[in-house]
């Protein structure tokens, strides 16, 4: 999969969310910190970005590209379905979970990315379909093992098909604010950059908990093709198994930071095998190692999966009144067709 990097910020007044603080701190503490320094960051942050399959595509085919094409950016509010968005009413905490979804139409190994499942919160992952029917669905790691329950069901939830939906239209949803287009795009040598965009005086209402990148060439939401999901999350995956009472666990490289060790509440992941871990330092991008706090019985399996909130990822957000801003840095294509990353 791939890697996205960029930072959310809300203006209302004086109100200013830098990179550094998380998703989860568009609250109260946001307007606090909102109101410190300014200061650029050395260096951004990743956050796991999923390029859409048929987007993919086309990128492979050059019926877009970044700099030639219309490129937008939609924030959306996943709480609404839409063609292949569809919500979540029930996951079981067994082995595997069960996904309870009316007529939702995946199929064996599509690509979905589920969130937002209250409760059962190893549900709430990236990987494929299986045991596919009529109104449920299970899945597995995009390793391809099964993902199983951490607790009892509670409420929410969403799940969204990167190998089915095409347009635009197949994911809405709730649009939150106007899309917007990117500017002062300039690509060299498979590195591309351009300016930040501002989702100006968006009216207060329904968070937005991803955003989606769109080339508009086809002029409407039903023609206008999806190629990227973002929705400020890390995927991380481990190494080797934890046993009880492991203090660190050895991952696959960090795509992006988790945390720096200080801000805000230890982040937890809630791992695919069911099982979770607390961090207990800094998780750095690229870091192949991470300290928790003493693994609780059972463990965390080899090979099992979490989507973590990304460090200063600024998702998902709340629109307030003010203006938010999305600032893309620098991206990067790479040569084989397994996604893109922004630094």
């Amino acid at each position: 999969m791939s890697s996205l990097l960029f930072g959310i910020r809300q203006r209302k007044g004086v109100l200013y969310v830098p990179r550094q603080y998380m998703a989860e701190q568009f609250d109260r503490r946001a307007w606090r910190y909102g109101r410190e320094g300014r200061k650029p960051l050395a260096r951004a942050y990743g956050m796991a970005a999923r390029l859409f399959d048929k987007g993919r595509n086309n990128a492979n085919t050059g019926a877009w590209n970044f700099t030639g094409s219309t490129i937008k950016a939609l924030l959306l509010d996943t709480t609404a379905a839409g063609t292949w968005l569809k919500e979540i009413t029930a996951a079981s905490n067994a082995a595997p979970i069960v996904y309870t979804s009316a007529a939702h139409g995946f199929s064996n190994n599509d690509v979905l990315v589920v969130g937002l499942v209250g409760g059962n919160l190893s549900a709430n992952q990236t990987g494929l379909a299986a045991s596919v029917a009529a109104n449920t669905f299970q899945m597995t790691t995009l390793e391809g093992i099964a993902v199983n329950g951490s607790g009892a069901y509670t409420s929410g939830g969403y799940a969204v098909d990167l190998t089915q939906a095409t347009f635009v239209l197949d994911i809405l949803g709730n649009r939150v604010g106007t899309d917007q287009t990117f500017a002062g795009k300039s690509s060299s040598r498979g590195i591309g950059n351009a300016t930040a965009l501002t989702w100006t005086a968006v009216p207060a209402g329904n968070a937005a908990q991803a955003v989606v990148f769109y080339d508009a060439t086809g002029g409407s939401d039903a023609t206008n093709k999806l190629f990227g999901w973002q929705d400020g999350k890390v995927r991380v995956v481990t190494n080797a198994a934890a046993l009880a009472g492991a203090t660190s666990i050895n991952v696959q490289p960090l795509t992006g930071e988790l945390w720096d060790g200080a801000t805000g509440s230890a982040p937890v992941l809630n791992w695919s095998d069911g099982h979770s871990s607390t961090l207990n330092a800094a998780a750095a991008q690229g870091a192949t190692s991470i300290t928790i706090t003493a693994q609780a019985a059972g463990g965390v399996a080899n090979q099992s999966s979490a989507d973590v909130a990304a460090f200063g990822g600024g998702l998902p957000v709340t629109p307030s009144g003010g203006n938010i801003t999305l600032n893309p840095g620098t991206i990067y294509f790479p040569t084989l067709p397994t996604g893109f990353y922004v630094l």
